[in-house]
């Protein structure tokens, strides 16, 4: 049993669960208006930079990396990027990339390795890395037709 304000309340008393009442409405109200700004708004998804590459790949500065397999990058790649698979960035970034403070691009297959890569980076102190996601929505917004 609970006192409030030297008033005994029983379990079944409708002041015990009205609270609770009251953040289950207010719950819902949050996750139907998250489902309906999802449906009508879909602009504000979170992407990968992949608008941007699309302007026109040839006018950013940086260094593009291709983290998947080497495998992978024979069978094609965007234009001018070098492969670094992202369990050896680490190792072979400086050779690249000496300067901390250069715009460095990432991409692979889904996003995720590239991701990996870009916190390998920063743990690494590079300032300005871009994890550009999946190299087939990067390949069909290049400018250029990728190398195959």
């Amino acid at each position: 049993m609970l006192v409030w304000n030297r008033i005994i309340a029983t379990p079944f008393d409708i002041r015990v669960w009205s609270p609770i009442f009251v953040v289950m409405k207010t719950g819902l109200f949050l996750f139907v208006a998250t489902i309906c700004l999802g449906q009508f708004l879909p602009c504000l998804a979170a992407e990968p930079a992949t608008q941007e590459v699309a302007r026109d790949k040839e006018s950013r500065k940086g260094v593009w990396i291709d983290v998947r397999t080497p495998e992978e990058y024979a069978t094609g790649h965007l234009d001018g990027a070098t492969n670094i698979p992202y369990d050896k960035i680490a190792e072979r970034i400086t050779a690249l990339v000496p300067e901390k403070d250069t715009e460095i691009h990432l991409y692979c297959r889904s996003g995720r390795r590239s991701g990996l890569a870009l916190q390998t980076l920063r743990d690494l102190g590079y300032t300005k890395v871009i994890n550009e996601g999946a190299y087939e929505k990067l390949r069909k917004a290049q400018p250029s037709p990728a190398r195959k």
